[in-house]
């Protein structure tokens, strides 16, 4: 992890920072295990960790931050239909915050298997 990726964790409230260290993680994950993402691009968007494909026009950029109506979001950009995807395909399963945001109060609330699809879907969005 980047030295400025890692200062933005540490200075998150400890559960802030373990959910969206699970968040990382399962972006990570996600995309090594799909050989048409290939390798992510981990940097900072809006001061958030940001997660996209180093290929162009592979998928769209994910963040993980903290979240002003919760604990820590998953994100992803408006303009995109990943969150409403989400929210149409697991509907009523979590929060969400219009086309933004997955929201999360506490990191057990990860459905890990249900996210997994999310992210795929914003990793592979320009296929």
């Amino acid at each position: 992890m980047k030295p400025e990726i890692a200062a933005v964790f540490a200075a998150q409230p400890p559960l802030v920072a373990q959910g969206m260290a699970r968040l990382r993680n399962l972006i990570i994950d996600t995309g090594a295990s799909d050989p048409r993402i290939g390798p992510l691009t981990e940097s900072l968007k809006w001061g958030q960790p940001a997660f996209r494909p180093r290929a162009a026009n592979t998928g769209t950029t994910l963040r993980v931050a903290p979240h002003k109506s919760a604990t820590f979001a998953f994100c992803a950009p408006c303009s995109t239909t990943v969150i409403a995807t989400h929210a149409q395909r697991f509907a009523g399963a979590d929060r969400i915050d219009g086309s933004r945001a997955i929201l999360f109060d506490h990191p057990d609330q990860i459905d890990t298997d249900r996210l997994r699809l999310t992210i795929l879907h914003g990793l592979t969005y320009f296929l």
